[in-house]
């Protein structure tokens, strides 16, 4: 055999061994997700057409169209379990519009509830450290957000501002869902609002519940809401999907509070 035809063999030998280590890996990777997501009561579910389209549906609400896609999403990776008031499932949501399939949110939390009745609206994360290019960022993710749809300004609730900005398809409707007060009546309500009617009405608990979290995204329109994370430190593998439900628990506990309140 001449070196030309060792040199080939060795290279499809390496190839071959390289794609043999992928897939081993990609699988090892695999069973050791859904054995993470078992530990927290999670059982993989089949990605239905009808959750599917619940996702698309949600993204196309709460993101205005920029051109003539409105982008397609499909669902992989994907385990849920059942509340007493809805149901919870971790599930990668991958973008299909393009040339290829990309991967555009990982582990995403998604929560569906008759007991949600909430407007169409996105929560993003803004920088929130100190340094010279913090203001630069935020305008760039404001910018980013606003093509999504109206920007919604929260001018009483300073620490949440300084921690997320939102925009919405339904500006009005999202600022009176979020800002509202909650605890009292509506009768009482507008009852305070007349004694003062040039004096702004304090940011509710939502608003003051939304600021203590960090660092998520939120897709939010009628009964159905997704909560993704941008992480800044690698954690081990189960705390991080622990504390990822978690926080949509308690997102979800403050959006359905407000949501009952207002029937």
């Amino acid at each position: 055999m001449g070196s030309d035809a060792v040199i080939a063999s060795s290279i499809v030998a390496v190839v071959v061994l390289a794609v043999i280590l992928a897939v081993r890996s990609t699988r090892r990777a695999k069973a050791n997700r859904m054995q993470l997501q078992q530990a927290l009561g999670l059982t993989p579910v089949e990605p239905t057409a009808e959750l599917t389209s619940r996702v698309n549906r949600l993204y196309h609400t709460t993101r205005r169209t920029v051109g003539d896609d409105p982008g397609t999403y499909m669902l992989r990776n994907v385990t849920g379990r059942s509340m007493g008031d809805g149901a919870l499932f971790v599930l990668d949501v991958i973008e299909t519009s393009g040339t290829e399939d990309n991967l555009s949110e990982s582990q995403t939390i998604l929560i569906a509830s008759p007991d949600l009745e909430l407007p169409p609206f996105v929560m993003f994360p803004r920088v929130d450290v100190d340094g010279a290019l913090r203001s630069f960022a935020n305008r760039v993710i404001d910018w980013v957000v606003s093509k999504w749809g109206d920007p919604v300004g929260f001018p009483d609730s300073p620490e949440f501002e300084r921690r997320y900005v939102v925009s919405s398809t339904d500006q009005e409707a999202t600022r009176m869902f979020l800002a509202r007060r909650g605890g009292e009546s509506a009768p009482e309500r507008s009852r305070q609002e007349a004694a003062r009617p040039n004096e702004r009405a304090p940011a509710g608990e939502l608003l003051r519940g939304l600021a203590e979290t960090r660092l998520l995204t939120v897709h939010a329109a009628g009964d159905t809401f997704t909560v993704s994370r941008v992480e800044l430190a690698r954690k081990p593998a189960l705390p991080l999907l622990e504390e990822r439900i978690n926080e949509a628990l308690a997102v979800f506990s403050l959006f359905r509070s407000r949501s009952l309140e207002r029937r």
